[in-house]
């Protein structure tokens, strides 16, 4: 990790310099002008509610995982923050003529945002840039399908990149169709985002024990897997299962990612197991719902085109006649 020197926040001036000296270090990483504006805002609001709010205010800038993370922790020993969940809220401030945007802009902006206050003591701001992964090294395809007897589709679906070298993949789907599960299937989604740094098994039983809490019976079947550059991580409860192709020393390995039974949100929680694929080379994987008939007959895939392409191929060859359908693609060259 490379930290630079504490840069002190005497006054507004000095916390606009602090934001740009981010921006010029945001730069030097790679990040493009549309990022290093972000980092730029988020930045300037935090350091200049640090001056206005506080007192004692200081901003220190790292550099983390091999250049890959941009990490701003501003601190100071001002009033605090009595309601974090207001503050963080579009519109609220403590002060009259103010539009309220600050705290939530610089969150926007930022992937990572974290806040510590405690009231009379003062207030601390964490908050972390990833440098994009490129499309060289990643690139995805998705196609996800409604059953046609339904208005809406009761599947939904997670492509999120972190700290500048990982992807988690997901596909949900809401137990039967429709509305129902379509609220379902967000539910769980909004959940999987928000705890995309925690355990894979960590995930499934949190979804569980938020589907749980409603007076209906709700459940859901789900696929998570995380992706690095030599290893993919597979769990999965319910009706979902994925497909791992190695390209090792001229010859293409096929890796069966099987799904567990059980629902998510119903019955008892099966134990859940994570099968780890040590990986040597260029590699595929497809992550693919119940809408989609296994096994996938890698012979026929189109391997030299797209990843949109072969997520378009798997729709078109292997689909279900009935039910929502949903299959990600993503193809991978060394993260």
């Amino acid at each position: 990790m490379q930290r630079f020197p504490v840069i002190k926040i005497l006054d507004e001036h000095a916390a606009y310099q602090a934001a740009k000296t981010a921006g010029l270090i945001a730069a030097e990483m790679g990040f493009d002008m549309s990022s290093r504006l972000e980092i730029e805002v988020a930045i300037s609001e935090i350091c200049v509610n640090s001056f206005r709010y506080g007192k004692n205010g200081t901003a220190v800038f790292s550099i983390r995982n091999d250049g890959l993370i941009f990490e701003a922790v501003i601190e100071d020993t001002g009033k605090g923050i009595e309601s974090i969940s207001k503050a963080t809220s579009i519109g609220y401030s403590s002060i009259a003529t103010s539009l309220g945007m600050g705290l939530n802009a610089a969150k926007q902006n930022m992937d990572e945002f974290e806040i510590e206050s405690i009231p009379g003591k003062g207030t601390k701001v964490s908050m972390r840039k990833f440098l994009p992964i490129s499309n060289e090294t990643v690139s995805y395809g998705v196609v996800s399908l409604g059953d046609e007897r339904y208005e809406v589709n009761g599947d939904a679906y997670i492509i999120k990149e972190f700290d500048g070298d990982k992807v988690l993949l997901c596909v949900i789907d809401g137990l039967g169709q429709g509305e129902d599960a379509r609220i379902i299937s967000q539910t769980v989604q909004k959940i999987v985002e928000e705890s995309y740094h925690l355990s894979l098994d960590r995930i499934i039983r949190k979804c569980d024990r938020a589907l749980r809490v409603t007076n209906e019976i709700t459940g859901a079947a789900l696929g998570i897997a995380l992706l690095t550059r030599d290893m993919v991580c597979w769990a999965s409860v319910g009706d979902t299962f994925g497909q791992v192709l190695e390209q090792r020393e001229g010859d293409v390995l096929n890796h069966i990612l099987d799904g567990q039974r059980g629902v998510v949100g119903i019955f008892t929680l099966p134990k859940i197991k994570i099968k780890k694929l040590l990986l040597k080379g260029e590699y595929m994987i497809m992550l693919c719902t119940d809408g989609i008939n296994e096994p996938l007959y890698t012979a026929d895939f189109p391997l030299e085109k797209s990843a949109q392409s072969i997520a378009n191929f798997i729709m078109n060859t292997h689909r279900s006649e009935y039910g929502d359908a949903t299959v990600i693609v993503a193809k991978i060259n060394g993260l």
